[in-house]
């Protein structure tokens, strides 16, 4: 999923250092419990998500010492260590195209998938995205049913963050808060991707390299057209008049954005594109024209979908599987309290390459 204002991208954010506890009226911490315990890290965190890793006197001297120091600023955690299931709750999106459908629904099975296997329930909510979707987790939390929430899609100055953190819900996001923000989250690193993509371009000979995405404010489209701008500059190749932008994210929007790209006197011969649904249009342009992809023409996706696979488009992959791994470790540090966790994961994405 899910960028950079204007043309500066991000870089992945670290973690400070955590200060031990020491005679302060700080609260306990992973590294306190570690001490006390004369554990390491992971011991203290294994105990708490998963304890059948963990010998039983090891186990034991852990949990008495996070009894001690009173480690625990969620009821959340002592039902992981206790293993008494606990649900997290994301939204179901409404997707109307089929290509972007599936991945959503692989994100969704492999996130219940790494939850269960540690004990967690993972429930659905048909919401509208906004105030009616915030509405809902609020309500759940207050009445104990779930212990987070998976937030996906954030956006700049995303006001449903704002809500859920005033209510004190713990959240984990699908995605980068685009304003920045102290909230776990995990994302892939799509400038990079898109990057790769643009310079199998040039090494198949091509000069002029467009980008199509959506909207210029949504994070996304914007962290993905910095990667290719980035590359465009590193290579010396032009950029100016090169990007253009349509919403939805659609095969219709996808054809009238290239159509308007190849009408141009000095017109592209390469597209790297923000979703394969783009693609699908670019190449359906293309092809009308007589053009061959992959020949005349280099149409590159996004996400990787069955489709592209399909229909033999080269697109940038997003490793979903471990991405849902991810949010489901980063929901278990959250539940449990465990604030040595890194918070933030940027994870790679790859370029497949294929027949066009």
């Amino acid at each position: 999923m899910l960028g950079a204002a204007g043309s500066v991208c991000l870089t992945r954010v670290v973690e400070g250092s955590l200060a031990a506890r020491s005679g302060s009226d700080r609260r306990p911490t992973v590294d306190t419990v570690a001490a006390l315990a004369g554990v390491s890290r992971q011991t203290v965190s294994n105990a708490l998500r998963s304890p059948s890793l963990l010998a039983p006197d090891t186990l034991r001297r852990v949990l008495a010492a996070v009894d001690q120091l009173g480690y625990r600023p969620h009821s959340g955690a002592r039902a992981l260590r206790r293993q008494i299931p606990t649900d997290v709750v994301c939204r179901i999106p409404h997707v109307e195209d089929a290509v972007n459908a599936s991945l959503y629904g692989a994100f969704v099975t492999g996130l219940a998938a790494a939850l269960s296997a540690v004990g967690i329930g993972l429930r659905l909510v048909d919401a509208d995205w906004g105030e009616h979707e915030v509405a809902r987790y609020i309500d759940l939390y207050r009445r104990s049913e779930i212990s987070a929430v998976v937030l996906s899609d954030p956006q700049a100055h995303d006001d449903r963050l704002t809500a859920l953190r005033a209510a004190a819900v713990p959240v984990v996001l699908y995605g980068r808060p685009w304003a920045g923000s102290d909230v776990r989250w995990v994302d892939v690193d799509g400038a990079a991707g898109v990057a790769e993509a643009v310079r199998w371009c040039a090494e198949r000979g091509h000069r002029r390299i467009a980008y199509l995405g959506w909207h210029e404010d949504d994070g996304v489209s914007r962290d993905r057209e910095c990667g290719w701008r980035s590359a465009l500059e590193e290579l010396d190749l032009p950029w100016d008049g090169l990007a253009a932008h349509g919403l939805p994210d659609s095969v219709a929007t996808g054809a009238g954005l290239a159509a308007m790209m190849l009408d141009r006197a000095a017109a592209s011969t390469a597209f790297v594109c923000a979703t394969d649904v783009l693609a699908l249009g670019v190449l359906s342009v293309v092809r009308e024209r007589g053009l061959r992809p992959g020949v005349d023409y280099a149409v590159i996706g996004f996400d990787d979908t069955p489709t592209a696979a399909a229909l033999g488009l080269s697109s940038v992959r997003q490793p979903i599987r471990r991405v849902a791994e991810s949010v489901a470790d980063l929901v278990t540090a959250e539940i449990a309290g465990d604030d040595g966790e890194h918070r933030n994961r940027l994870i790679p994405a790859s370029l497949v390459r294929r027949l066009t």
